[in-house]
């Protein structure tokens, strides 16, 4: 009986050949987006980790709690057991809250 593992793995070379390769960004913007990104997600979390969620405008807000309206334009506030879509958006802020809308997390994208 033949071995029909190194045809195959002829095939998927030949097939791997074909993927295009990105290289539009260079390795200096690459690192100058991330810092951008981090800086501005370290901004978020310091700003909204442990605060509580309310619904409303700004007039609702105190030291403890943050609304919408504090928000960038781009955000998606994520409740727990909530399932996301995979389309990553580099200038949305995703805000994680537990089941007491308490902000647990804050991602980028």
């Amino acid at each position: 009986m033949r071995s029909r593992i190194p045809f195959l793995s002829v095939i998927n070379i030949r097939y791997c050949r074909n993927i295009p390769q990105f290289t539009s960004l260079s390795v200096s913007s690459r690192s100058a987006i991330s810092t951008t990104m981090s800086g501005e997600l370290e901004k978020w979390q310091q700003a909204l980790v442990g605060k509580k969620y309310v619904e409303g405008g700004a007039s609702a807000e105190s030291d403890n709690t943050f609304s919408e309206a504090t928000l960038p334009e781009k955000k998606r506030i994520v409740n727990p057991g909530v399932f996301l879509t995979m389309d990553f958006q580099k200038d949305r802020l995703n805000v994680h809250l537990d089941d007491n809308k308490v902000c647990t997390k804050v991602t980028m994208g």
